[in-house]
Formats: structure tokens, C-alpha cells, sequence
């Protein structure tokens, strides 16, 4: 499912434009991205538009401003605003999945570039701390903290990843 972000259109430059940083690490040492690679990793970018921003920087504080002003449930509560975000992060798994599965070329040997792998993990770490942050915040706007002053359930973010025998691995923190 996507969500409508009411985003100004964007062209294939200014989204290259916006990953322009992640690119360039994701290429330093390796060779550059193909214009296949370019063009798979513009339409990805193009299906998240807007969604890392709206899911950065969501806390239990977050929710709590917006039920204070919109209300707890309805169409415009907080309920409501929460699935928002949850609609958000699956669009992002989506198409990150559809970048990885269908998208990105591979060799003969059916392995990515090495840019294209670093590509994939990045965004794949990525994508999993603004799921645990998400949760995080809803956690705590339910549960509150425990007696030492944290969120229940909380995951540290994952700190990097693996790519072993094409299986790409999250490592903690």
C-alpha cells in the first residue's frame, strides 16, 4: 500500500540528488554504479519519497502532541496517525524488498556489485532502526518506562550488517 505524502513532484535528478551522499560511499573503493543500477535505485528512492523524513525523529512524545491535539481515536487521531506510520514503514519494506528481489542487476553468478551490495545493506539498516524506533515509541506511549527509566521493549538500533552467501545480516549495536 502507498501513502499519499503530498510531496511537490520531484524529478530522477533531485532524488539522485537527495541520495547523492549514500552513493558516493556506497561507490568509494568499488566501482561506480551502472546506469541500470542508477536508474533501479532512482525508482526505489522515488517510492519512499518522503517516508524516512516522516518516520525520523518519531518519538512517544511524538504521539502524545498529536492525540493532545487531534484526539485518541477518529479519523484524525492518534490511532489513526499511527497506522499512518506503520502504513509508512511497510510501504519502505516494500520497495526495499522489490529493490533487492526484482530491481537491482546481478552478475552471471547472481551476485550484486559491491556497490550495490553496500547500497542494500545500508538501506537495510536503515529501514530496520526506523522500524525499532517506531516501535520503541509506541511502546512507551503505551507502557511508559520501567523503574529505571526505560521504554519497555526497547532494541538498541543496529549498529551495521553482514553480507554472507548473499543473506544480508543485521548486526547490534
Amino acid at each position: 500500500m502507498t501513502v499519499n505524502l503530498d510531496l511537490p513532484e520531484i524529478t530522477d535528478e533531485d532524488i539522485r540528488a537527495q541520495l547523492a551522499n549514500q552513493l558516493d560511499a556506497c561507490q568509494h573503493g568499488n566501482q561506480p554504479f551502472t546506469p541500470a543500477e542508477l536508474e533501479t535505485i532512482t525508482r526505489y528512492g522515488r517510492a519512499i519519497i518522503g517516508v524516512r523524513d516522516a518516520l525520523d525523529y518519531f518519538t512517544a512524545d511524538s504521539i502524545r502532541h498529536f492525540r493532545d491535539e487531534f484526539g485518541e481515536l477518529g479519523e484524525t487521531g492518534a490511532h489513526a496517525m499511527l497506522r499512518g506510520h506503520f502504513r509508512l514503514l511497510d510501504q519502505w519494506s516494500e520497495a526495499y524488498t522489490v529493490l533487492k528481489l526484482d530491481g537491482l542487476p546481478r552478475d552471471d553468478e547472481g551476485a550484486f556489485s559491491p556497490a550495490a551490495t553496500r547500497f542494500l545493506g545500508r538501506e537495510l539498516v536503515d529501514l530496520q532502526n526506523a522500524g525499532r524506533a517506531l516501535h520503541a515509541a509506541l511502546a512507551e506511549y503505551v507502557l511508559g518506562k520501567d523503574e529505571n527509566g526505560y521504554p519497555y521493549g526497547s532494541l538498541a538500533p543496529a549498529g551495521g550488517y553482514r553480507h554472507v552467501d548473499g543473506m544480508f545480516w543485521i548486526d547490534p549495536a
